[in-house]
């Protein structure tokens, strides 16, 4: 049988880079896809826009298409579509990869706040030590001053 320790360094630097370079990955696959889909909206938007003033300029010529009209509008329904499903999908993978990031540098982000927080702790320990000294001295005074009391009174 195989003994694997689970709380060696080397296995978590490892492990750790494994998760960096995934949650990489995602974080970027993420951003990628929702340029795309920010672009891929926009089109469909002024798709959308281009449509109605073509529209317009062969209503008045007298030349109406409505198959090309048709086309361009539903076309840009499909991109404003497309687009809105990119983004969701998108913004979760961003989300995700975000997330993997967090909990791979979890470790130092610990390491740093405890380096803020250090120095105050300290502090307030030197000056709560004394005044917790004199309260544990009273009440050992009163505990053994009690067991004194209570042996007199057996007696």
């Amino acid at each position: 049988m195989d003994n694997k320790e689970y709380l060696s360094e080397e296995r978590y630097q490892k492990n750790n880079q494994i998760v960096i370079i995934v949650g990489k990955i995602v974080l970027v696959l993420g951003i990628i896809i929702l340029v795309i889909s920010f672009i891929i909206l926009i089109l469909g938007f002024t798709g959308f826009g281009n449509t109605y003033t073509t529209g317009i300029e062969s209503a008045e010529t007298g030349s109406i298409n409505n198959s090309q009209m048709a086309k361009g509008a539903f076309g840009s329904i499909g991109l404003f579509a497309l687009g809105g499903f990119m983004n969701v999908f998108g913004f979760g993978l961003t989300a995700v990869g975000g997330i993997i990031m967090f909990i791979a540098l979890r470790r130092e982000i610990t390491a740093y706040t405890t380096q803020q927080v250090m120095p105050v702790a300290q502090e307030g320990i030197e000056k709560i030590t004394p005044t917790v000294s004199n309260a544990a001295g009273s009440i050992a005074q009163s505990i053994s001053k009690g067991i004194k009391d209570g042996m007199k009174e057996e007696e």
